[in-house]
């Protein structure tokens, strides 16, 4: 027997003499040693009357044993553990905060080491026992202390703060056991005055009554990032992140961690309860459509989605087409600066993420995919999103769509803006719109096409209005505004040549041509996306728009606003800018632009030398021809 047990022994035989006379009948206590090392009271179990004189030589036992040389032993559990306690006259065994230091107490909360570098999962290997810092608090103050201690409590999945005891307790029925948070309290110091007052009112003496309950921890305790993270090797990126598309997991795997691959699935499969597919990229976005090579990591194979955002219902094939959910916070931002009237032009619309919402807030959209099955799943979600504005659908490449569509409808709806203010004389034309009619003249409601202004070819849900003269103008109402979005990071930068000396064959004595420049909130404005790699994103980006635009300067009202950071490396901007007059009818002989050896660019009318005319990029331009082939057909006012 170890010194400081028989001087723990010695000191009781001492006290009992005196405890007899003060406790007469009383039964006493009964002290006994374990094998394990942990000092035991036992007490009968309805005395009520436990004299003052036991807690006074506990306490004093305590501090004795804390003085011992040794004292902290060694158990066959390697833990050490403080002898005795006091918990409204019931004694149970307690441990020391020097028990776990708080390297250990956090390590036995995770899962176990084990299973680092595992490739088949194996969810038996995943349990363990640790201790939490617990009491027993009488039943009838459950309520109140649960409300008051609900972030103190420990949160362990699938495991409940407040549990019951076990049948062979004799408080089973009177009192709960309340399981707290092994991270924040170590020892009964850890608990503030606040919660120590709390708990006293109850009848539990925090200083006497904590005690360590064992509990069993398994797979099924830990969430996706806690046991990738345990699973992987050290050094790994922590990859629980990946995009929810409806029931689909979709993952971008590094190349180090492609071993793992289909454990990573498993895993993701069992923790998230709303996925039934788990799938990851197996190459770039490189392609005319994209799309890209999925690999099935685990679950069905089913990649028909349904996603909701933006209080917006898209169904689509997430194996033909785009779609990116953490692109949902920008797509709200750009619906929010639309007002109802006012005209989209979507030239890279997928299956409907800036159309659809902008529909719904009561624009006219004209939404364009190169994609076929982006269009179809456009059309299919504008029907399923019950689109009551106007709304046509397009499946034209990007510069044909801007060259034909986007120009004949907002030349066309220029037109007829100013020859209505024209006929209605006296209204200021600077706070002018018009009535939607949409309902009244609908084009068409059906895939296979159809023909609005003359030029407008595409499949229309809701029709699309182009009689604006006849509409009431009230001086409450101002102008619609016109906004071209081209989601297309890639390299949508490159189709923004499509608007230098786009309206260059409308004669600048046309009407549409001489009321833009007072009124400028008809010129469209521009939401161009780009990636970026490198550490001066402004200047860069700035050069890249203006080489597209071919001009010396910035376009007009030029705003680079970052996105989202998509790789460590590489960040997704936006740039927003107006299509100015000068940009729209810019004559073609000044569209020249030379790229000198240091990537700076300038701009030089045509009477240069042929020679040089030769080293540069040529324009693509017969817009006469486009003009006779869809002339503008717009309704003029009654």
């Amino acid at each position: 027997m170890n010194t400081w047990h028989k001087k723990l022994r010695n000191v009781l035989c001492s006290l009992k003499k005196f405890s007899d006379f003060t406790t007469r009948q009383v039964p006493r206590p009964r002290l006994s040693l374990s094998h394990r090392n942990i000092y035991k009271v036992d007490t009968p179990i309805n005395n009520r009357t436990t004299p003052p004189i036991w807690i006074l030589c506990i306490s004093f036992v305590r501090k004795l044993i804390g003085g011992v040389d040794g004292a902290n032993i060694s158990s066959p559990s390697k833990k050490s553990i403080l002898p005795l306690s006091l918990r409204n006259r019931y004694y149970y065994p307690v441990m020391s905060s020097d028990v776990f230091p708080c390297e250990e107490i956090e390590e036995s909360l995770l899962p176990p080491e084990s299973v680092r570098g595992m490739t088949q999962l194996d969810r038996s290997a995943f349990k363990q026992t640790i201790l939490v810092p617990a009491l027993k608090v009488p039943r009838k103050h459950i309520s109140l202390l649960s409300k008051r201690l609900k972030k103190s409590l420990a949160h362990f999945k699938k495991i409940k703060s407040i549990a019951e005891l076990s049948e062979s307790d004799p408080h089973h029925d009177d009192f709960r056991l309340f399981l707290f948070d092994p991270s924040k309290y170590r020892d009964a110091d850890c608990f503030s005055e606040e919660e120590r007052q709390l708990l006293l009112e109850a009848g539990v003496d925090v200083e006497t009554a904590l005690f360590w309950a064992e509990i069993g921890l398994s797979y099924d305790n830990w969430n996706a990032s806690e046991i990738l993270r345990a699973i992987l090797p050290k050094g790994f990126d922590n990859v629980s992140g990946f995009s929810n598309v409806g029931h689909i997991a979709h993952f971008n795997l590094r190349e180090e961690t492609l071993p793992y691959k289909f454990l990573i699935g498993q895993v993701i499969l069992d923790k998230v309860p709303s996925v039934r597919t788990v799938v990851n990229k197996t190459n770039i976005i490189d392609n005319t459509f994209r799309n890209f090579q999925m690999e099935l990591l685990a679950g069905e194979d089913d990649f028909y989605a349904t996603v909701r955002e933006n209080k917006c219902i898209y169904q689509f094939d997430f194996s033909k087409v785009y779609w990116n959910s953490r692109l949902s916070m920008e797509h709200e931002r750009i619906v929010s600066k639309l007002e109802k009237g006012d005209v989209v032009y979507d030239v890279f619309a997928g299956v409907g993420p800036f159309a659809i919402p902008a529909a719904k807030k009561g624009c006219v959209v004209l939404a364009n995919d190169l994609n076929p099955e982006s269009y179809k799943s456009l059309v299919h979600n504008a029907a399923m999103n019950r689109i009551k504005s106007d709304f046509c659908a397009y499946n034209l490449d990007g510069r044909k769509f801007i060259r034909n569509s986007v120009k004949e409808d907002m030349c066309c709806r220029w037109l007829q803006l100013i020859d209505a203010e024209a006929i209605h004389s006296g209204v200021d034309c600077s706070n002018v719109s018009y009535t939607d009619n949409s309902n009244e003249k609908a084009v068409g409601d059906n895939i296979g096409g159809c023909n609005s202004g003359g030029g407008i070819i595409g499949a229309v849900v809701g029709g699309i209005c182009t009689d604006i003269g006849n509409a009431a103008f009230t001086k409450n109402w101002t102008s619609p505004a016109f906004h071209i979005v081209m989601n297309l990071p890639a390299i949508a930068v490159e189709f923004l040549d499509v608007f230098q000396s786009m309206c260059s064959d409308i004669p600048v004595t046309s009407p549409v041509v001489s009321p833009l420049e007072q009124r400028t909130c008809l010129l469209p404005h521009v939401y161009c996306y780009c990636f970026y790699k490198g550490d001066n994103p402004e200047a860069d980006i700035e050069k890249r728009v203006r080489q597209a635009l071919r001009c010396d300067h910035p376009p007009q009202d030029l705003v680079i606003r970052f996105v989202r950071n998509v790789a460590p490396s590489k960040d997704m901007y936006c740039v927003e800018f107006v299509a100015s007059k000068e940009l729209l009818w810019r004559p073609v002989t000044q569209t020249r632009m030379k790229v000198d050896s240091h990537g700076n660019s300038k701009c030089y009318a045509d009477s240069q030398p042929e020679t040089k005319k030769r080293r540069l990029e040529t324009l693509e331009v017969g817009s006469q021809q486009l003009l006779q082939q869809h002339p503008f057909h717009c309704s003029q006012p009654k």
